[in-house]
């Protein structure tokens, strides 16, 4: 076969070659019979457009760059969220409220990021992710220092409303903006890098927030972080490139390039990334994919685990330290975080990489082709363990999270089957 050189991207440009996987389900502005392979000549998914704001044409290292931005900002805000978790205790006393009153701080961020990132995603992508990072951080800097200054319980939840808006971004597109950067095969380690940062975010926060409630004040568990990330978000606005990027370059969007401007004019808003409406099915997407088995049965194993591995522990840790152990607030930090940061490393030392080996080995196998709740648990789970005690709860939990990977097993042994008869979606293949 003819090979050319290597572009900067690393792959090989092959002519006059075809290949057996869905060319066709990428509409971009790519000669088929000028494809790009890698190293095992395999044609990488998206391939990469001619357009010079495609990320895939960056520098390794430019790209690499955004992935540690957004992982920290995502680490920045979930320590955020969960820094004064050791302290609700502390914080119950000088507010006059009970401890599971307090723990609602959590709660009520768990909740409204949440709620906010389904709204934002169908935003981010026509105007794209810069200005929606940047124009949410700030609402989360100002909520932080307005619940470190608030004068009663109402203003300190008020403040924790506006920071699970303002913290939603990078928890709600972080993934994406990877998938913007990266090709399947390359993702899962960098979605590792960003998965570690997100999920031991709220697990080393209370090794620190115990300190900082013990030495300064809980309200300092806020202050704290509204400043590191205010320094982050500097850094941002002078250096985070925008990541959107179409091939869609069929029908209307042939009249449509993506923007690119030079110099400062960059930092500056953009308006309409990419020149398309905004319509409501698009807010209804993540339901959408609840009806491919590959997405549903996974994401409901995900979110017991999550719920009943993590933030199961972050609203109730204080509680038990306190009331079974007697433990001060540094020490209540330490029990909560240690034992979840060490877990959590563990299991993303063998994530990420490992799952780009398989994809990439599956590939090899099949012709290049490359198969593709939380908000409310301190709600129920204090009365739960303080009615029926943490001996029975904490078991009853952890059975529910065990049943739910039972469907898991199945479709590892079915998963094949199970995407060729339900196929693949059909949402966003442009991007």
């Amino acid at each position: 076969m003819d090979t050319k050189e290597k572009d900067t991207y690393g792959e090989v440009v092959l002519a006059d070659r075809t290949f057996s996987h869905d060319v066709q389900s990428q509409p971009q502005d790519i000669d088929d019979h000028n494809l790009k392979v890698d190293q095992d000549s395999i044609p990488p998914t998206p391939q990469l457009a001619s357009h010079p704001s495609d990320p895939l044409n960056w520098p390794k290292w430019q790209r690499t760059y955004v992935v540690l931005t957004v992982s920290v900002l995502g680490f920045m805000n979930q320590l955020g969220s969960a820094l004064i978790n050791p302290a609700f205790v502390q914080m119950s006393r000088d507010l006059s409220i009970t401890v599971p009153q307090a723990s609602y701080c959590t709660t009520t961020f768990i909740l409204f990021s949440g709620l906010t990132s389904m709204f934002a995603v169908p935003y981010t992508n026509v105007y794209g992710r810069r200005i929606l990072y940047l124009v949410f951080g700030l609402v989360g800097i100002a909520a932080q220092f307005g619940s470190g200054a608030a004068a009663s319980y109402g203003g300190v939840v008020a403040g924790r409303v506006f920071y699970g808006i303002g913290g939603s971004i990078p928890l709600g597109i972080g993934a994406a903006t990877i998938c913007d950067l990266f090709p399947q095969g390359e993702r899962g380690l960098y979605m590792g890098v960003y998965t570690l940062c997100v999920n031991n975010g709220p697990h080393i926060a209370p090794i620190i927030g115990g300190y900082i409630a013990l030495n300064l004040s809980w309200r300092w568990c806020f202050y704290v972080p509204g400043i590191a990330s205010a320094g982050l978000w500097v850094v941002m606005f002078f250096t985070f490139r925008e990541t959107l990027f179409s091939r869609g370059l069929d029908g209307a969007d042939k009249k449509r390039e993506t923007r690119t401007r030079a110099g400062v004019r960059k930092l500056w808003f953009q308006g309409k990334i990419l020149a398309r409406p905004i319509r409501l099915r698009a807010f209804v997407t993540p339901y959408r994919m609840c009806r491919y088995w590959a997405v549903s049965l996974p994401s409901m194993y995900w979110m017991t685990a999550n719920t009943y591995g993590s933030a199961l522990f972050a609203v109730t840790g204080s509680h038990i330290a306190s009331s079974l152990y007697s433990f001060n607030v540094a020490q209540t930090g330490l029990l909560m975080g240690l034992p979840l940061t060490i877990g959590c490393m563990v299991g993303e030392a063998t994530a990420g990489w490992v799952s780009d080996g398989i994809l990439n080995a599956y590939a090899r196998r099949h012709g290049g082709d490359r198969g593709v709740f939380a908000f409310n648990v301190g709600f129920y789970a204090l009365p739960f363990g303080e009615g029926k005690g943490y001996n029975v709860a904490f078991p009853v939990l952890a059975m529910i999270n065990a049943i739910t990977i039972l469907p898991l097993v199945w479709l590892w042994f079915n998963g094949e089957r199970i995407r060729e008869r339900q196929g693949s979606p059909r949402m966003h293949e442009d991007l």
